[in-house]
C-alpha cells in the first residue's frame, strides 16, 4: 500500500494531553432520541448497557498497564445517562484520579438527575439534535452546569435546520456565557460524506466549527482540539485542526503508521473492543470475556480517518524507501 503524501511527516500529541489513554465507550444502544442520522444500532435497544464491574475491569487493566498515562474516558452511547449504574460508576472514576470523565449527552434528563451527577462530571459535551430537543429545558441545563463544571454544545447543524443553528449558537454565546459552543457538520448515514451544504454555509461552518474562542468560566480539563500538532520532516510544528481536516476532505492517512491501540481504545455497543473508532485490526476482545492490548502501533488501511477521535491519535509517516 502506497502511504498518501501530505506536507508535514507526523501528527503529534503534546503536553498536557501526550500523556493520555483516550477511551471512546459506546455505552449501548438505548436512547430516547432517534436522530434520522443516527445508525439504528445506536437507538435500537438491542445492545444493552454492560454490568459495570466489567467496564472497571478493563480501566483497571488499561491503568496497570500504562502506570505513568491516564484515561480519558468518553462516556457516548445511546444515552449514557439511562443506565441504572451510572451512579456507581461515575463514583469509581471519581475516585480514582487517573480517569478524566467526559460524558456525551444529549441533555434529555430532567434538572434534578443534573443536580445529582454534575459533581463527578469532568467535561459535559452535550449535543442538541434539532429533531428531539427541549429547546428551553436545553438551556435551563447550560445555566445549571455551566457554572459548575466545564461544558460543552455541539448543535448538529442539518442543511433544513441551517438557519435555526446559527440563530442558536448565537443564543448560546448570549444567555450562556459560561459554556462553549460549536456549529457541527452532520454526516449521511455516519459514513464519510456530510450532508450537501452551500459554499457559503460550508465557510460558516469552518468559521464556527471549533469551539469559540471565549474563554469560559471552567476551561475544558483536557481541550483535545489543541493539543495536536502536525510536525515537518525538519522539525517544525504547527497547531492541527481536525475539524478542519474532516470538512476539507484532508482527513487521509492510508499507509501511515497509527497509535490506535496504544493511544486510544474503542469500546462497541456489545462490548467488543477496538484499537479505535475505525476499527483498524480487527476486535482486540470483548468486556465480557478477554482483552489482548496491543504493543505497538498499526499501519492505517483505510481511506479516510472519518471519526474526530481518530484523528487525534498520532501518526506518522513511513520512511521513504
Amino acid at each position: 500500500m502506497k502511504p498518501v503524501k501530505h506536507d508535514y511527516s507526523s501528527l503529534e500529541k503534546v503536553p498536557p494531553a501526550n500523556d493520555l489513554i483516550y477511551v471512546l465507550w459506546t455505552s449501548s444502544g438505548i436512547c430516547n432520541q432517534k436522530c434520522t442520522y443516527c445508525h439504528p444500532r445506536f437507538h435500537d435497544g438491542k445492545a444493552h448497557f454492560p454490568p459495570a464491574e466489567k467496564v472497571i475491569h478493563f480501566l483497571k487493566s488499561l491503568l496497570s498497564a500504562s502506570p505513568t498515562k491516564r484515561i480519558y474516558l468518553v462516556f457516548s452511547g445511546g444515552e449514557p445517562t439511562l443506565w441504572k449504574e451510572i451512579s456507581p460508576f461515575l463514583q469509581y472514576c471519581r475516585d480514582e484520579k487517573r480517569i478524566v470523565v467526559e460524558l456525551d449527552s444529549n441533555g434529555s434528563r430532567h434538572l434534578n438527575w443534573w443536580k445529582d451527577h454534575l459533581d463527578c462530571i469532568d467535561f459535559l459535551v452535550l449535543s442538541y439534535h434539532w429533531e428531539f430537543a427541549d429547546k428551553e429545558r436545553f438551556m435551563d441545563l447550560l445555566d445549571l452546569a455551566g457554572p459548575r463544571i466545564p461544558v460543552h454544545v455541539s448543535i448538529l447543524a442539518l442543511p433544513e435546520f441551517f438557519d435555526e443553528s446559527r440563530q442558536l449558537l448565537d443564543e448560546i454565546h448570549e444567555l450562556a456565557p459560561a459554556v462553549s459552543v460549536k456549529a457541527k457538520a452532520v454526516r449521511q448515514n455516519m459514513g464519510p460524506e456530510n450532508y450537501p451544504y452551500s459554499t457559503e454555509q460550508t465557510e460558516w461552518l469552518l468559521r464556527n466549527g471549533s469551539r469559540h474562542p471565549r474563554t469560559p468560566i471552567h476551561p475544558p480539563p483536557l481541550d483535545l482540539s489543541k493539543h495536536i500538532v502536525q510536525r515537518s520532516p525538519e522539525g517544525k510544528s504547527k497547531p492541527f485542526n481536525r475539524a478542519t481536516a474532516s470538512l476539507m476532505r484532508q482527513n487521509k492517512w492510508m499507509g501511515w503508521e497509527c497509535d490506535a491501540g496504544i493511544e486510544s481504545f474503542n469500546i462497541d455497543v456489545d462490548g467488543t473492543v477496538y484499537r479505535a473508532t475505525c476499527r483498524v485490526g480487527g476486535p482486540i476482545g470483548n468486556l465480557h470475556a478477554t482483552v489482548q492490548l496491543p504493543t505497538q502501533g498499526i499501519i492505517c488501511d483505510k481511506e479516510d480517518c472519518i471519526c474526530l477521535d481518530d484523528i487525534w491519535i498520532s501518526k506518522r509517516q513511513p520512511p521513504s524507501d
